[in-house]
């Protein structure tokens, strides 16, 4: 993906860029598929996205930070706004 790309992509979905990057509410659920030779990596519970000039950094909700080239980058997935908190056990 390119930054452009994944710009419009977050916008799209109502995260608005700070001086920190796309900031993803605690109601919603952001990961990021980045490709590896031979494996696809899942980068889970992000909590901010930033896109820099020449690369991207993902962090997640342990405050665990991950940089990537934009090319590495298969895609994002994000969950519509829900409930905050999450039920332990079995959900219907």
């Amino acid at each position: 993906m390119t930054r452009e790309s994944l710009a419009a992509a977050l916008e799209t979905e109502g995260l608005s860029k700070t001086n920190k990057g796309y900031q993803v509410p605690p109601k919603r659920e952001a990961v990021c598929l980045v490709g590896a030779p031979g494996e696809v990596v899942t980068i889970e519970r992000l909590s901010r996205i930033d896109l820099q000039d020449k690369y991207i950094l993902l962090e997640n909700q342990k405050r665990e930070r991950f940089f990537f080239a934009y090319e590495d980058v298969l895609g994002l997935r994000l969950t519509a706004e829900g409930p905050g908190e999450r039920m332990a056990g079995f959900g219907r």
